[in-house]
């Protein structure tokens, strides 16, 4: 489904433009973002587009390009988390709980999780893969 969001009016010598994604934690790594996309000219109202399904994670966040009190301090940006719903809705929930969320739900949205361990060996055999012990639970678990 298209998730579509409407942005208001910023002041474009303070703030970027606003985006998207679609996020995904995996175990051990950096969240990745598969960014969507951003329908305006900068500093007035626009759209933003995503394709996602039920249940995705769905980030929007803006960067604030305001001078901050410290020459430390970097710029900010303010990231907005959310549940994907039924019915196009969006559910904003803090980074923890989204986290939860895809941790929790991961396995629904495997790709390989519809093949049995047979159906997965005959598919490497026709690519002609070498077979191992564990090659099928290697994959999985680099598929979740």
């Amino acid at each position: 489904m298209i998730i579509c969001v409407s942005t208001p009016v910023y002041e474009k010598s303070q703030y970027g433009r606003p985006w998207i994604a679609k996020v995904d934690f995996p175990l051990g790594a950096k969240s990745e973002f598969k960014f969507g996309q951003w329908h305006g000219k900068p500093g007035e109202a626009g759209m933003l587009e995503i394709e996602a399904d039920e249940g995705d994670i769905i980030a929007i966040g803006q960067k604030n390009f305001q001078k901050k009190p410290s020459v430390y301090m970097e710029r900010s940006s303010s990231t907005e988390y959310n549940i994907v719903l039924a019915g196009n809705e969006l559910d904003a929930v803090p980074k923890h709980d989204a986290v939860k969320h895809f941790r929790e739900n991961r396995k629904a949205y495997n790709p390989l999780a519809k093949f049995g361990d047979q159906e997965l060996i005959e598919e490497l055999k026709a690519r002609d893969y070498s077979i191992k012990a564990n090659a099928i639970q290697t994959l999985k678990a680099l598929a979740s």
